[in-house]
């Protein structure tokens, strides 16, 4: 009789189906078969009841209590390499892709949903999206792995809120607009004079529209007349559709001078001026409506759906105005008016920086195009911002079309040390394109950006300008990205793992993080100079920001000198992101990846660097130590570093991940699942 007040074991033990089994015990030592007192496998019922099983069908004990005596089914156990079971698993989702089957919704911290150059990730909507490898979903997936292993490393009880998305990526695709009732939609309805030069000067701000002030004429071309003439042609008869370029302009506008998160609901974010350009141009379905002249409008819409964060809804903008250039043969020199030409080139930047990079998904191919860079005419605005813009596009394009190639990693002695030759050609292809920009386009970037005045050149910096180096920089961010990742996996190895010092230096990539790093320091201080001149910062102005404050994050978790002012910047981008998060559900997720990924160098850098001693100075790339070796540089700290204490206690599965880390090649995940090998 048990003491009152205790339960039996089978009371506290859970009900359990018939079927179900127990955990085996965990034994001290393997036992052979001829000294075995019990059998090998007992039956369920045994197994649940925790009783001796005699391994007959049926055994004893089922057999006197009449039960059903079911013995678990036995399966084969394989060793494969882990290699070799992604290359497996990709192999076979893309044959599902191609085949039109839904991909498995589970998806686990080693087995990656991955296609051929970039992920399938699941949307709001529970749909599989593809997204290359120059995708900033894709590459964000990959940092929510590292900070789930590293949490687990540092026995965080609560994993950043964010890493439970793994596998997702989150757009307003999946909330359509809330667009008013055809009968209230008047196109003919505009703003009174005065507001609607305010919002089109909004509009040509943001967007750098070359019919500016710009001494470089711009970056896009909007051809946007006087209104009340356009209004006056349209009272007289002529046709409405060229009012919809308007309309997408100030439903543009509207969305840029957006309140607050919840106006999104609310009809505030332009929806009146996009029902109007959409009811003056009708369904993309219907292309015989279409001409080139709806080119800039469709265009705009696509921005406008770019900067409401609905990347699906502007490729179907984009993919319409691209299919109508094609009808027409712009893209080949049919038409000689310049208006058509600039248009053209205006709808390839939007593609080419704003969305096929964004996603990286290509769309135009470059060899299809044999319209020629435009010359300046009178008239029009200069062409220098314009062609430098379009020579930069090439670049991004190359980049990411050969980052939607397949590829394999090589093994053992053969794996790669050195770039491959895609992401060479592109850095090739960059420093020659930053060459021959023409003078007074040109942003001299100090090598050291802590300096009182790191750029030369900012007495021509304007809007214009500012845009065209920024993209420039994260074109430099996006093809060194992977190995400072990589970097920053080896250097968590090596703290929690022991043993070996993990030495920047001794990196294969070393050269390319310090130039990596130099981009990311370059796009932050132009973010600044945006925000102290009191410009509005675009989706893609923010994009900038958030993949810079992370090169800038992981330098301090991979380099020994920690800069004070890269904390600074961290701390900016975190201010400008906690500013954007009223404003759109992006800017929330930025933040609280910084925020998280910040606290986590805090706890990393003193396991990985053992709370080395540093030189604090400030303003200078590579302080040294008293015997003169250069911590910058990854030459070996002073003799007491070459002593590391305990790692911490980490478990089986932890271990074997840190391993994997540290021993595949310097610039794997080229390969593996950032850049692809051209």
């Amino acid at each position: 009789m048990p003491a009152k007040g205790k339960r039996t074991v089978r009371e506290r033990l859970p009900l359990r189906k018939t079927c179900d089994r127990l955990p085996a015990n965990p034994r001290r030592k393997k036992v052979a078969p001829e000294e075995r007192k019990r059998v090998a496998t007992a039956c369920n019922q045994c197994n649940v009841r925790r009783i001796k099983c005699t391994g007959n069908q049926p055994c004893a004990q089922c057999a006197a209590s009449k039960r059903d005596c079911r013995y678990p089914e036995l399966l084969e156990k394989a060793t494969v390499i882990k290699r070799e079971l992604d290359g497996l698993v990709r192999e076979h989702l893309v044959l599902k892709r191609n085949l039109g089957l839904p991909p498995e919704l589970g998806r686990g911290l080693d087995s990656i949903k991955e296609a051929i150059g970039g992920m399938m990730l699941v949307g709001g909507d529970v749909a599989y999206r593809f997204h290359g490898n120059t995708s900033g979903a894709t590459f964000l997936d990959t940092i929510k792995d590292f900070v789930i292993t590293s949490a687990a490393l540092l026995s965080e009880e609560n994993t950043p809120s964010f890493t439970q998305t793994v596998g997702s990526y989150l757009t307003l695709d999946s909330w359509p607009l809330i667009l008013p009732d055809d009968q209230d939609v008047d196109p003919l309805d505009v703003p009174p004079p005065a507001q609607a030069a305010e919002m089109l000067k909004a509009v040509r701000d943001a967007l750098t529209d070359g019919n500016g002030s710009y001494l470089c004429g711009g970056i896009l071309y909007w051809p946007l007349g006087d209104l009340d003439s356009v209004l006056t042609s349209v009272s007289r008869g002529q046709s409405q559709r060229q009012l919809a370029l308007f309309h997408a302009a100030f439903a543009y506008a509207t969305l840029l001078e957006g309140s607050g998160c919840r106006s999104r609901g609310e009809g505030q974010c332009g929806e009146m001026f996009y029902a109007r350009a959409c009811k003056l141009l009708g369904s993309l379905l219907d292309v015989h409506l279409y001409s080139i002249k709806d080119v800039p409008a469709l265009t705009l819409l696509a921005l406008y759906h770019i900067e409401g964060d609905r990347r699906d809804s502007a490729s179907a903008f984009l993919g319409a105005a691209i299919n109508i250039c094609h009808l027409y043969d712009i893209g080949r020199g049919s038409s000689v008016d310049p208006v058509d030409q600039r248009s053209f080139w205006t709808l390839y930047l939007t593609d080419a920086i704003w969305l096929s990079c964004l996603m990286g998904r290509p769309s135009i191919w470059d060899e299809a195009i044999k319209l020629p860079l435009p010359c300046d005419i009178g008239g029009f605005p200069p062409v220098a911002g314009l062609k430098a813009n379009v020579e930069l596009s090439h670049i991004s394009n190359f980049i990411v079309h050969n980052s939607c190639r397949g590829g394999h990693l090589a093994s053992g002695d053969d794996q790669k040390q050195d770039l491959p030759d895609g992401i060479r050609n592109a850095q090739r292809l960059l420093q020659r394109w930053k060459e021959m920009i023409p003078t007074d386009m040109v942003l001299r970037m100090s090598e050291d950006l802590d300096s009182s005045e790191p750029i030369e050149g900012v007495e021509n910096l304007d809007r214009a300008l500012c845009s065209l180096h920024m993209a420039y920089n994260q074109l430099v961010i996006l093809i060194f990205r992977p190995a400072f990742l990589s970097a920053v996996r080896k250097a968590v190895a090596a703290g929690f793992l022991g043993g070996s010092v993990f030495v920047v230096g001794d990196f294969g990539a070393y050269n390319y993080l310090r130039e990596c790093a130099q981009a990311a320091r370059a796009n932050l201080f132009l973010a600044q100079w945006l925000v102290d001149n009191h410009y509005k910062l675009t989706l893609q102005d923010l994009r900038h920001v958030f993949n810079a404050a992370l090169i800038i994050a992981m330098y301090q978790v991979i380099f020994l000198n920690m800069r004070t002012k890269d904390t600074e910047r961290i701390s900016f981008a975190l201010r400008v992101f906690d500013t954007e998060k009223t404003k759109n559900t992006d800017a929330v997720d930025c933040y609280q990846v910084l925020y998280n990924i910040s606290g986590l160098v805090g706890k990393l850098r003193p396991i990985i660097h053992c709370d080395w001693p540093q030189d604090s100075s400030v303003g200078t790339p590579a302080s040294t130590f008293s015997d003169g070796t250069d911590p910058a540089t990854g030459s070996q700290p002073p003799e007491q570093m070459e002593v590391r204490p305990n790692p911490p206690l980490i478990s089986h599965q932890a271990r074997q991940q840190l391993q994997d880390w540290n021993n595949v090649a310097d610039l794997a995940l080229y390969i593996e699942g950032c850049m692809i090998d051209k």
